[in-house]
């Protein structure tokens, strides 16, 4: 038998067991005068086996079984949930989040070794050009021998650079241009070259009687050189040469010019070459 339980109730069913504790208990009865079991006399046979068995008893009978069966422990509830950056409960001691030198924290590593020093790429239309630099490194033409800008000899091979300015214009309003880039100069100027690598600079100009077209001329960087091509206007373009006639230019064909030399454009606009390389 188990300790505590008769043989005959650890195979039997729970009413068999009752019969057994009832039988059980009379039997305390006889040996204990006074000890008196309630009767099922007054109650329908359906509802019961014909003996009553105290609560007591039935009581006895369910903390021996659960003993048998396993623990009755009752399992610890849940930690409270705590949200971050709410209060903590009653009895709860918040643990703070894991940050640099609390334990679990990752060490610092090494610095990734440097890469290779990134050489940005020319920007959009800058164009490369043979030339020979100086002590200061100014750039000019491969056949010159002393810089045109501090007169220093120069020296070492020509080499690929990025174009400079080749010198500037200047208008009869008092306007300087810079030749850095083409120009194209006119009423309304605009370019067709969307997609080119060296867009021209637009400059506009006033022609109060309407002489000047739109588009009147395009002043072309060409190498070192710089040259003036009339747009195919109506009233044509002059070249002015000190020591030379007056010159008209051909449409559609670039003429190279010089430092000094003047370009009418009619309306009483010229504009006059500086510095040119």
């Amino acid at each position: 038998m188990i300790d505590g339980i008769p043989r005959e109730w650890t195979g039997s069913t729970p009413a068999a067991s009752v019969r057994a504790a009832t039988a059980t208990v009379r039997g305390d009865q006889a040996q204990r005068p006074g000890l008196e079991l309630a009767t099922g006399e007054g109650l329908e046979g359906d509802d019961h086996d014909g003996h009553t068995v105290f609560s007591s008893v039935i009581a006895d009978l369910r903390a021996q079984v659960s003993g048998v069966g396993g623990s009755t422990a009752v399992p610890a509830p849940p930690a409270p949930l705590v949200l971050p950056g709410a209060a903590a409960p009653l009895g709860v001691v918040p643990v703070p989040a894991a940050g640099p030198g609390l334990l679990g924290s990752p060490a610092a590593g090494p610095a990734p070794a440097a890469g290779p020093t990134f050489v940005p790429p020319a920007p959009p239309g800058s164009q490369q050009i043979l030339a020979r630099t100086c002590v200061d490194g100014h750039a000019n033409p491969p056949s010159r021998e002393t810089c045109g800008s501090c007169a220093h000899v120069l020296v070492g091979d020509a080499h690929l650079v990025t174009r400079p300015s080749l010198g500037r214009f200047t208008l009869s309003n008092g306007q300087v241009v810079e030749l850095d880039r083409p120009v194209v100069l006119g009423r309304r100027p605009r370019t067709t070259r969307a997609q080119s690598n060296d867009l021209p600079r637009l400059v506009a100009v006033p022609s109060p009687e309407q002489d000047i077209s739109r588009s009147h001329v395009e002043i072309q960087l060409e190498g070192w050189h710089v040259l003036v091509c009339d747009l195919n206007t109506t009233n044509g373009t002059t070249l002015l040469r000190p020591g030379q006639p007056p010159r008209r230019l051909h449409p559609g064909e670039p003429a190279m010019v010089a430092s000094h030399d003047v370009v009418d454009v009619g309306d009483g606009v010229t504009f006059t070459f500086e510095g040119l390389l």
